[in-house]
């Protein structure tokens, strides 16, 4: 998000209404993905494994931000970047 709001003026023509909806779009399919986590939280947290997942499920956050901030910065760089005038 701080990529296209310090260079706006380079981004300004990369937002169409196409491009609106695409990113609705991703952006119902990022939270989908985000939501489908508690449903493995909350299994692990029954099972044998609660005790150490409790102490480490910290981990799996970081590695999910990472993972997420890795596709951010890809799409942008790759998908938009690119294409902007």
């Amino acid at each position: 998000m701080g990529w296209v709001i310090f260079t706006w003026p380079h981004f300004q023509s990369a937002f169409t209404w196409g491009s609106l909806l695409a990113l609705f779009v991703l952006a119902v399919l990022a939270n989908g993905c985000y939501c489908a986590a508690y449903v493995v939280d909350v299994l692990v947290q029954y099972s044998a494994f609660r005790d150490s997942w409790r102490r480490r499920r910290w981990a799996l956050w970081l590695v999910g931000m990472l993972f997420a901030a890795a596709i951010a910065f890809y799409w942008v760089a790759d998908e938009i970047y690119p294409g902007v005038a």
